[in-house]
């Protein structure tokens, strides 16, 4: 798994992003997109087959996908695998990790695939002072 800032770790800004409107919530001002820029402060390349993040990882930040797909999934007891979820652009990966501060599933790319790293101390604090960003978080839990 790639936790690592890499060569495929990409700055990257929502006020720029043509998915905006996906993952974020809409009626964002010019200064408020900047404070959500500071939040969003990477992009993250993951490859076809590898995990964003595994089962038991300590939970820190959510991820919006950027492009790719990926599944979730769970073993069961027996070994096999349990699909929970496929996930698209779009879309925010990583509310698992919420409850207990650790993933409870694992996150596959099918594609390769770009993500934008949201820290989630980060969107809780903005979160507190921006009450649509608040919402949507609530929605999307």
């Amino acid at each position: 798994m790639n936790l690592a800032l890499t060569p495929e770790t990409i700055k990257v800004a929502c006020s720029n992003c043509n998915l905006r409107e996906l993952c974020m919530p809409i009626g964002f001002g010019a200064e408020d997109m900047k404070k959500l820029d500071e939040v969003v402060a990477t992009r993250r390349r993951i490859k076809q087959g590898d995990l964003l993040f595994s089962n038991g990882d300590k939970f820190t930040s959510l991820y919006a996908i950027r492009t790719g797909f990926f599944k979730t999934c769970v073993s069961t007891e027996d070994g096999r695998e349990q699909v929970t979820g496929f996930q698209m652009a779009g879309e925010i990966i990583g509310l698992d990790g919420i409850v207990s501060d650790h993933h409870s599933c694992n996150a596959v790319a099918l594609e390769d695939a770009d993500v934008c790293v949201m820290p989630f101390a980060k969107v809780e604090d903005l979160s507190r002072e921006f009450p649509l960003l608040q919402r949507h978080v609530h929605k999307i839990m």
